[in-house]
């Protein structure tokens, strides 16, 4: 496992590369380019940060299916559970959020239920050190 700094200035490149994507897309009447979301925040935002080939593999997996058109399905679920929020205000959406557990299982993010444990031994090592 290659630890990445993946940091809150990658979160805010790609929510505003984002923006500016969704709003030219809209202004301009063209349908919105998912390649090229999926691209900029998997390969250039944040694939940047990735060095191992398989990792970046695998990120641009997730992007393959987490940035295109059939997220915006009635039923697409990230997980069980975890979709995004049938609300059109601020308010819905905090509520949606607040009602997911607060401590998310490895298996949401591909990883076998064992990769907790494993996280939290290391984890445990280190303060412990």
């Amino acid at each position: 496992n290659v630890p990445y700094e993946f940091n809150h200035s990658d979160l805010s490149a790609s929510v505003a590369f984002l923006q500016s994507h969704l709003a030219d897309a809209e202004a301009s009447g063209r349908a919105v380019d998912w390649p090229t979301l999926t691209y900029m925040v998997c390969e250039v935002q944040y694939g940047g940060r990735i060095t191992d080939e398989y990792d970046r593999r695998l990120f641009a997996t997730y992007g393959q299916n987490w940035l295109s058109p059939h997220t915006l399905d009635a039923g697409f679920e990230f997980y069980r559970g975890y979709r995004i929020p049938p609300a059109s205000d601020i308010d819905q959406c905090r509520k949606y959020v607040d009602s997911l557990p607060l401590i998310d299982s490895p298996e949401i993010f591909g990883l076998h239920p064992n990769a907790d444990l494993v996280f939290r031994a290391r984890q445990t090592k280190r303060v412990l050190r």
